[in-house]
């Protein structure tokens, strides 16, 4: 094992850059650590010898998911059908267990081993993946005793699930090593982080890189931990973020950061983000594309770019890189749940046609059916392809199968009988879903559908219902006005008429009702 010692970020970043490039063929995952003297080692070990328990940790395990199995059976999903995913759970959650938490991710390890800024020297341990053995599918369904036995003298690399926020944004993988310490001959290096510089690096992380408290903890916990009372007050009193005088600005760091360290896509998706945001969207995608090429299997990094040219509006280029994100060789069934979603706000119902059914083939369920109908409703809207509607009837009557509780599933599958014009099926759908769920947008359709189907008196409620909700809505207005002139209410017609008028002033159905309302 080599040891390297640092005392900033940007020694930090020389040291995992020296690291990459001289190793190019190796690939890492990290593990931080904020004591440099602690040994890399399982929280179900550290547990057992504080105890001085005798226990072995097989029977430790056994017991620990027996019990978890026997005291909670509510605990367990659909996720959780496998002893080795209730261990993950489990550890996710603070029990201890034989997994080692480590991370794709070389900066929040380094977040990690800066975290506590006590008198110890910090560590960031890299395990090379070649020296680890990868689960099968059926290895990872195997009970917990047969594991044991599996990975016995070996280190296992366990991905989980990613079924919450936290180890998403974590970049979180664990290794499996049936005595519960990774020995030193087994890490490729250690960076020892100098205690007396934690402060400044975390300084560092969070004004430059935005890693800290909330964006490793994406919850109301990390919220809570950020804002505690040995917490800085960052955000209620202006920091100096550049104190280096040649630094005058976020676009001048990053400069010095790729300069350092030119294989980081993290870099790159920063400067391509900062572009985008001066509205220089040439240079932006050059940065960005910099960043797939990097790791142009990772599926995520085209993902993350997705995001971040959708929140600046720039969609063109978003849908581009959620393209890249299907091209990928890696893709797992969570991007592509991703992707069909992007494909969808993008309004590229085709391309999320042809994702939907390629994640039915493997993952059918309500969610997947749902996004397929609403990607076939919205190729309807465009083509008016009648095998589209049928299609769509089918997938959210599946979704309704398999989840009758969601109340959106009952409002697709009315708005299908309502896009194709037969009201008298919308209507009990519409009405099934807003007794699950009062949502202004069943309340407005349901006063939409009484109206078209004669029934004013009806309509009136609802619509009316709908307008105290928000009165600075369009469509609400405008029916509101021609149900009070089918109902003999002609002053209030003529008031939400002309308020619907001012709303959108170039409106052709506003215009004629109007004109319709005041010739007669």
């Amino acid at each position: 094992m080599i040891i390297h010692n640092v005392s900033s970020l940007e020694g930090y970043l020389r040291v995992m850059s020296s690291i990459t490039t001289e190793y190019s063929g190796s690939l890492y995952v990290y593990r931080g650590q904020s004591d440099e003297s602690w040994p890399v080692q399982c929280s179900a070990l550290r547990r057992i010898q504080r105890e001085s328990s005798s226990i072995s940790l097989k029977h430790y395990h056994i017991m620990l998911l027996a019990k978890a199995k026997m005291r909670k059976p509510q605990w367990l999903t659909s996720n959780e059908t496998t002893d080795l995913s209730l261990l993950i759970e489990l550890q996710h959650y603070g029990a201890a267990t034989m997994l080692i938490d480590f991370t794709y991710d070389s900066l929040l390890a380094l977040y990690f081993a800066s975290a506590d800024t006590s008198s110890n020297h910090g560590s960031v341990f890299c395990f090379e993946l070649l020296k680890a053995r990868h689960l099968s599918k059926i290895e990872e369904e195997y009970a917990i005793d047969q594991l044991f036995d599996l990975c016995d003298k070996s280190i296992s690399l366990v991905n989980p699930h990613y079924s919450n926020d936290r180890i998403v944004k974590q970049s979180s993988v664990m290794l499996l090593e049936t005595t519960g310490t990774i020995s030193d001959g087994h890490l490729s290096h250690k960076i020892i982080i100098d205690n007396q510089y934690k402060k400044n690096v975390l300084k560092e992380l969070k004004t430059i890189l935005y890693v800290d408290d909330i964006s490793v903890y994406p919850d109301f916990v990390g919220y809570a931990k950020a804002n505690s009372v040995i917490c800085a007050l960052d955000g209620f009193t202006e920091l100096n973020k550049y104190s280096d005088p040649e630094i005058k600005n976020k676009e001048d760091y990053l400069k010095r950061l790729l300069a350092i360290a030119p294989y980081s896509y993290v870099f790159w998706i920063e400067m391509g983000a900062l572009k985008l945001n001066n509205d220089d969207e040439d240079a932006a995608t050059t940065c960005f594309f910099n960043a797939v090429h990097l790791s142009p299997n990772d599926c995520e990094i085209p993902l993350n770019i997705y995001d971040i040219c959708a929140k600046h509006e720039s969609y063109k280029l978003a849908l581009l890189f959620n393209d890249r994100a299907f091209e990928t060789g890696t893709i797992k069934i969570q991007h592509l749940y991703r992707i069909a979603e992007n494909y969808l706000n993008g309004l590229r119902y085709n391309s999320a046609i042809k994702v939907c059914k390629k994640i039915i083939l493997t993952d059918s369920n309500d969610i997947s059916n749902n996004l397929l109908g609403r990607a076939l409703m919205g190729s309807w809207q465009e083509t008016e392809n009648p095998d589209d509607i049928r299609y769509a009837v089918k997938c959210f009557k599946a979704s309704i199968e398999d989840n009758p509780d969601n109340s959106d599933y009952w409002f697709n599958l009315g708005k299908c009988y309502d896009e194709s014009g037969d009201y008298h099926k919308a209507l009990p759908f519409y009405l099934h879903a807003y007794e699950q769920e009062a949502k202004p947008e069943y309340i407005y359709n349901i006063g939409v559908m009484y109206n078209l189907l004669g029934k004013y008196e009806k309509a009136d409620v609802f619509l009316r219902m709908r307008y105290k909700i928000g009165q600075d809505d369009f469509l609400t207005t405008y029916y509101l006005g021609v149900n009070n002139c089918y109902l003999g209410r002609y002053k209030k017609s003529e008031y939400y008429l002309i308020k619907s008028r001012r709303m959108e002033p170039d409106d052709f159905d506003v215009i004629d009702a109007l004109w319709i309302f005041r010739s007669n």
